[in-house]
Formats: C-alpha cells, structure tokens, sequence
C-alpha cells in the first residue's frame, strides 16, 4: 500500500507539472485505482490453524446481536447500518440510551487494509479497535466478563464457536479474544461492491459521463484530492488537520490525535455517508468540495500544508460531485434477524 500512495504521488507531481492535460497518461492513472482481486481479497482474509469462513459468519451473526450489549438492545449494526453503508446518516452517533455521542460514525467498507482506527488513529489493530465501543459506558455499555456470560448462555452460539474455533477446549471457546476476532474478521470481509467507476477502470468507458471522467482529472490534479484520498481505497490512512471548525457540545475544543488532526476516510460510497468529517459538521458534497476549495475554514499552526485555495470554478466543483457519486455501489448482502432478547 505505500508502495502505491508512492507510486500516486509521483505520477501527480507528473500531472501537476505538465504544461496541458494531454501530457497526461489517463491509463496509468486508471490503474492506480484498480479493484484487488477477489484472491487477494481471499488471501489476506485467511487466518492460520482456524476455518476462516466460518469465523466471518460467526462475527456476521455477532455484529447484528444486540445480546453482546450491557442493555441486550444494541448491536454494532444499530449504528453501523448496512442499508446506509455501514454508517448511520446521523452528523453524530446516538449511543447507550440515546446519548448524543462526540464523533460522526464512520463507514465500515475496505478496511481489511486499514493501518489506524478510529476517527483519531489512536488504534493501529482492528481487534483491539472492536472493543473500544463495545466496552464504552456510552456506546455498547458492556464489560468483557459481561459480554461472555450473555453468550456462554445462548446455546446455538456453542455450536457456531465450535466450528469457527474448533480447536478450543470448551472453558476457553467463547472468550472475548473469540468474539472480537470473529467480530474483526466480519468487518474485514466487508469490501465495498462494484461501483460504476471500478466498471470504467476496468474498460468500460460508458460507465461514467464525460463530466465524471473529467472530474476524475480534476481529482487527481488541480483539486488535489488524490493528495491524501489515493488507491482503491481513496485513503492515505494518515491524520490531518483540514482546518475543520471542531468544537463538542460542552463548547471544548475537540483536538483529534492532539494537533487536530484525523484520519483521512475513504470515499467508497460518499454521497451516502453524508453529513461528512469527524463532526457531521458538512451536510453535502457540493458543500464538501466547497471547505476544500477555500482550503480549510479553521487556520491553526497545525493546519495542513496541503489546505490552500484552490481556484475552483463552478463548472468544476459540480463536475467533482458527479465524478464522486460514481463511487456509489449496489449493497449485496444477507442480514441476520434476531428476536427481541
């Protein structure tokens, strides 16, 4: 992966020095975005000595159960909602009882090659990244110990434990170690579908408009989008201060990972993971677009040097919206349904 982000960076710094567009080799840009193969998808989902398929499905039907929470009435789903792209439209997340939470909840597509978690990267392993709203008094509201003896008590988890740990002695079979592993692994399978984009990338060229594939120019060089948003993935996976305007609701400044600075989302599905940035505080692409342009609203020391004006014309913003809801895809996926507990 930083193979790439280097690889992107260069040909940019290519693009941006070229005197015309012509100069620019659109294939090898293309290529730059191109989809990983199921087989390497397949590849990296694959754990040692454990049947890996059946600890996806085991942390499916843990994802969706509202059973692993303090109160039995929330699951990872109430917030991370599949028809809304693993996210839950909302500007902040609504936790335990409704509370009003500080950050926007973030989507969950193509992090199988995350390397930080959370809005701030303070985690860099999505297993230990799981427990942090699980065990939250305001989010899931649970305990590890709690969290074990609401499953140990459920008797059709025995049996799923067994066949995707199989292994295990029967004291140490449904343990949080498990239950976050399988939950980690559930997450990890969830790559964003294909998108009328990837269908252009790889050849198709009615795919996308004329106004897309020329957005698509201008996210790769005078909006300078690809700076940060690079790769299948359309993340550096770093942190930056964007000059985000960040305050909680007891008016104290919200600061990231100290410098205000958070990680850089992936655009996968953007238009339908609005309100966007950490805050929900920017309801609308247009909108969005609109920060970049005037780089950065907040000019803090720590501000980026990448955050600088950009010189957008109209013709163009619009066209960047139209390049970025061609990274909508068509959600493919059974959910588990549970009773009420």
């Amino acid at each position: 992966m930083k193979n790439l982000i280097s690889m992107t960076i260069l040909l940019l710094m290519t693009i941006q020095n070229s005197s015309a567009l012509e100069k620019v080799n659109i294939q090898k840009l293309k290529n730059l975005y191109k989809r990983p193969s199921q087989y390497e998808i397949k590849n990296l989902l694959k754990l040692k000595d454990l049947q890996s398929e059946e600890v996806i499905e085991l942390g499916k039907k843990l994802f969706f159960d509202p059973r692993l929470s303090g109160s039995k009435t929330m699951s990872c789903a109430t917030c991370h909602q599949p028809m809304l792209h693993f996210s839950d439209g909302l500007p902040l997340a609504h936790g335990f009882k409704g509370v009003t939470l500080e950050r926007k909840t973030p989507g969950l597509y193509n992090l199988l090659w995350a390397k930080k978690f959370m809005w701030d990267g303070r985690v860099d392993q999505l297993e230990l990244q799981v427990k942090l709203p699980l065990y939250h008094p305001d989010e899931m509201h649970s305990l590890p110990e709690k969290t074990v003896m609401n499953l140990q008590a459920i008797l059709e988890y025995e049996q799923e434990f067994k066949r995707a740990f199989p292994k295990s002695l029967p004291g140490e079979l449904i343990s949080e170690e498990h239950i976050t592993l399988a939950l980690a692994q559930f997450v990890k399978s969830l790559v964003a579908p294909v998108s009328a984009f990837d269908r252009w990338i790889a050849g198709d060229e009615k795919a996308i408009s004329a106004r897309a594939k020329n957005g698509f120019i201008l996210f790769n060089t005078k909006a300078r989008c690809a700076e940060c948003h690079s790769g299948f993935r359309m993340t550096d996976d770093s942190l930056h201060d964007i000059g985000v305007v960040s305050y909680r609701e007891n008016k104290s400044p919200d600061v990231g990972d100290g410098q205000y600075r958070f990680k850089t989302p992936g655009l996968r599905n953007i238009e339908r993971l609005a309100p966007y940035f950490h805050n929900g505080s920017v309801p609308t692409l247009y909108d969005m677009i609109e920060f970049y342009n005037m780089g950065g609203k907040e000019k803090r020391p720590t501000l980026s040097e990448k955050m600088i004006p950009l010189g957008l014309s109209e013709d163009e913003k619009n066209d960047l919206v139209i390049f970025l809801k061609t990274l909508n895809s068509t959600l493919n996926m059974d959910f588990p349904r549970f009773r009420d507990p």
